[in-house]
């Protein structure tokens, strides 16, 4: 395979989303054709999205979307299923970290491994990668360490398949970060206290100027949290320093460092050889010596530039390692980079919005930079408008996927018909066809063959895996306050590699005793429901979240034990609802409340085992008042798990499939108890 190199980077944000005086411009239309007026980038942050002082009354369907080579896109006129949380619902919950936020997506979960901190984000049932299905401002991120959530402005998740925008990748959707920008004349500075004893403070100081711009946010936190007598110790410096050079040129940087060490912790518990479920309360604390110990500094540049009023052009760098040992030993190192090009253009009197984007990312581990895996991707999509009621949308990606014993590439596309009834009201159809790379398999000791196996010391390279789906949705906002929307999907794709000959298994170790070769395992069907909601139902009175229904089978498998048995880890219903409530002529007075459901999963892949479904409860309140400190201050108050509920957050079943017993091993790993925050910020 010829070497691909790419010379520049990634990011997202929106192009022909507002004009310089910030109102949206749209294309006019006269004579049948469509005038192309000038429109600037809008980043997907409280300040381009208006966001409300709950960050839901405002709803979720015009809120911008970045979504690779595709532009000048709301999650109305995405056909995809698509989340926003935004900055002052994680100040208004007081959400640390990733695995706090991640319950507010009805779709997504943690694969836990190793503890919440470094988990795997999934949606509808798919795990994500190392690198592959995070970003933030566009750039490929590690996804399995700590990640503050005290630097970003929001997090935006799309459900299911995304290769033919990005590259290839798992199945497990795009969870796009995006970082604080520079603002003007802002300050601010919050001091927090949590159950039982941590102490935390974070200062945000940001202004703008005609050229240059920057947003400086630090953080440092201490002391116990759960379980008794643990510590957690967080350091956080972010800093973002922007040049406007020119009216159609902005340069922005990026510059941060996060330390995040836990030491106490739960440790993970194990299914009975019986299996039996332990109970939670039975789980044991780490030792004194053990800690979570990670460290991620990341550093990223790009350009946003529009040389013609239809053209936009965007690209950058950014570099990010994240080590998760105080030795330094274990360590991801991720360069990646992209650069795109975004125009606008009529053919016939057909309006297209198209876009091409090159990007790409190395994962190298371990001090020595050891490369894990290179991917490399070209994108294009066309979003073509025939007229104020049909849109169709086509993107396609060739990617590239090498390693020092792989060498593939394939391509992923898509393809979306959107049929809008009224501007409020629309439904789509998509198929998306998505890679992700595949896997080699040796013939050694290490798999469990000896040297008389006719292919031992050979290895057997997979090709890639693909990923299929197909997905039908509605949108719309009723009353001119609420957003509704509800998808129905199903994605397929390979699962596995395992051994087809026969095998012993005794305790925990397999031998194999003939000459049967690796293949695929099966093949894993999810098919599912995404119900959400968001927006104000009355005045005062605002909700956001929804429901998954989700039905999971392997099938096409050799093997009759798992042969149409439900996937290991994954909730056949998942809901989450988060209520702002503000209190009439007291409008600076706000309760709120966040449920929270889980139902039961099973913890082995022949269903033998079940973990039992949970419910939470969380209550909150704040309350703002003006020019009695500094000119803001506002006071937060919250207890999550108000119920102090014992429940298993998470199923990690990494352990390969043993063909014998039809089975996985599974880990279990313990939520947190009930937790007070008490919060106050003052904005000068």
């Amino acid at each position: 395979m010829k070497k691909v190199t790419l010379i520049s980077v990634i990011t997202a944000s929106v192009l022909f989303g507002a004009g310089a005086d910030g109102t949206a411009k749209n294309s006019a239309t006269g004579g049948g054709s469509t005038q192309i007026v000038r429109l600037e980038t809008v980043e997907i942050n409280s300040v381009g999205d208006n966001i409300s002082d709950s960050g839901i009354s405002e709803g979720f369907l015009d809120k911008q979307v970045s979504s690779g080579p595709l532009s000048n896109k709301t999650v109305r006129d995405t056909p995809y299923s698509i989340q926003t949380i935004t900055k002052e619902v994680l100040d208004n919950q007081g959400i640390q970290n990733f695995d706090e936020l991640v319950k507010y997506f009805p779709s997504a979960q943690i694969e836990y491994r190793g503890g919440g901190e470094m988990g795997r984000p999934q949606t509808r049932g798919f795990q994500g990668s190392v690198v592959g299905n995070v970003f933030w401002d566009g750039f490929y991120s590690v996804s399995t360490t700590a990640m503050p959530m005290a630097m970003f402005e929001s997090l935006q998740v799309q459900n299911g398949l995304a290769g033919s925008l990005y590259g290839g990748q798992n199945p497990a959707g795009i969870f796009s970060y995006t970082r604080k920008r520079p603002q003007k004349d802002y300050r601010s500075i919050k001091a927090e206290y949590m159950s039982d004893e941590y102490l935390g403070t974070t200062a945000d100081v940001s202004d703008k100027f005609e050229k240059v711009g920057y947003r400086v946010t630090g953080l440092y936190g201490d002391g116990e949290r759960e379980p008794n007598d643990s510590n957690t110790r967080r350091r956080m410096l972010a800093t973002a320093l922007d040049f406007y050079l020119t009216d159609d040129l902005t340069i922005e940087t990026n510059y941060s460092y996060y330390n995040h060490i836990y030491r106490g912790y739960y440790n993970s518990a194990s299914i009975g050889r019986d299996g039996s479920v332990p109970s939670v309360d039975s789980v044991g604390v780490a030792g004194s010596n053990d800690e979570r110990f990670m460290r991620t500094r990341t550093a990223s540049g790009k350009f946003k530039w529009t040389p013609q009023d239809w053209l936009y052009l965007e690209g950058g760098y950014q570099w990010q390692e994240a080590i998760r040992s105080r030795d330094g030993t274990s360590r991801f190192t991720v360069p990646s980079a992209f650069l795109k090009a975004l125009m606008q253009f009529d053919t016939a009197g057909v309006q297209h919005n198209f876009g091409i984007q090159g990007n790409g990312y190395d994962w190298k581990n371990g001090k020595a930079k050891t490369t894990m895996s290179k991917m490399r991707n070209i994108s294009i999509a066309d979003d073509i408008k025939f007229n104020d009621n049909w849109n169709i949308i086509l993107s396609a990606g060739n990617s590239w996927f090498k390693s020092s014993t792989y060498d593939e590439d394939g391509i992923s596309w898509a393809g979306s018909v959107i049929y809008s009834f009224t501007p409020e009201i629309n439904m789509y159809f998509t198929y998306a066809d998505s890679l992700q790379s595949g896997e080699v398999k040796t013939y050694d000791s290490d798999n469990g063959f000896n040297a008389t196996h006719p292919l031992y010391g050979q290895s057997t390279i997979f090709e890639p895996y693909r990923s299929k789906q197909y997905e039908i949705g509605a949108k719309a906002k009723l009353w001119d306050t609420l957003d509704l929307s509800a998808a129905l999907f199903q994605i397929t794709r390979p699962v596995a590699v395992s051994y087809s000959g026969t095998s012993t298994t005794v305790g925990r170790k397999t031998t194999y005793n003939d000459d049967g070769e690796f293949i695929q395992l099966g093949e894993q069907r999810n098919r599912g429901l995404e119900l959400m909601a968001g927006g104000e139902i009355i005045d005062g009175l605002a909700v956001n979240g929804g429901v998954t229904f989700l039905k999971t089978k392997i099938h096409e498998t050799p093997y009759s034990q798992i042969a149409n048995k439900s996937v290991a880890g994954q909730p056949k219903v998942q809901a989450n609802m988060l209520i702002d409530y503000t209190v009439p002529f007291i409008n600076k007075l706000s309760f709120n409340t966040n449920l929270h459901y889980t139902g039961t999963r099973y913890a082995n892949a022949n269903n033998t085992v079940k973990i039992p479904n949970y419910f939470t409860l969380d209550l909150g309140a704040r309350y703002s008042v003006k020019h009695v400190v500094g000119d803001e201050l506002i006071v937060r108050f919250s207890v999550s798990n108000l119920f102090d509920k014992d429940y298993w957050a998470g199923v990690g079943t990494i352990s390969t499939f043993d063909t014998t017993s039809g089975s996985t091993s599974a880990s279990l790993w313990r939520g947190y108890g009930r937790t007070f925050m008490l919060s106050a910020e003052v904005k000068f």
